[in-house]
């Protein structure tokens, strides 16, 4: 095993483990809207500039790292966001969105309270945002 492979693999195991991602927090609405689920990635916040906000990487929506100022993405998603008819959600802000308060978005839950096309969108999202080579989704 090479040493940047070494050195993907432990950012990997740091940021994602046992598969589940370090830096979210996760809240359920109970079903009062659509997008029952939001997921509010933190720890990682993107500068962006205003003429070219984001481009795409395999579908996922990511911001661009320029100079400018600070963005953190959330998603919210309904029980299945890839149905036909499910939901799903992004954004950015230049604050985090659940503080100091997180009322207006549900009560807190973990990860392995999500549906499971809920866990495998945000590991995408997650995956594409901490640039995670090799990582599975």
């Amino acid at each position: 095993m090479s040493n940047r492979t070494l050195a993907d693999s432990k950012r990997r195991a740091a940021l994602m483990p046992r598969g589940v991602p370090r830096w979210i927090r996760l809240y359920d609405n109970g079903g009062e809207s659509a997008d029952r689920y939001c997921v509010v990635f933190t720890n990682r916040g993107f500068a962006m500039c205003s003429d070219n906000l984001m481009h795409y990487v395999k579908t996922v929506q990511r911001p661009l790292r320029i100079v400018g100022e600070t963005w953190y993405t959330y998603l919210s998603m309904s029980e299945d966001p890839a149905a036909a008819l499910g939901a799903s959600i992004s954004g950015q802000h230049t604050k985090l969105i659940d503080r100091p308060t997180y009322g207006h978005l549900g009560r807190c839950i973990q990860f392995k309270d999500l549906p499971a096309p809920c866990k495998k969108r945000v590991r995408e999202w997650y995956v594409a945002l901490w640039d995670l080579r090799g990582a599975r989704c």
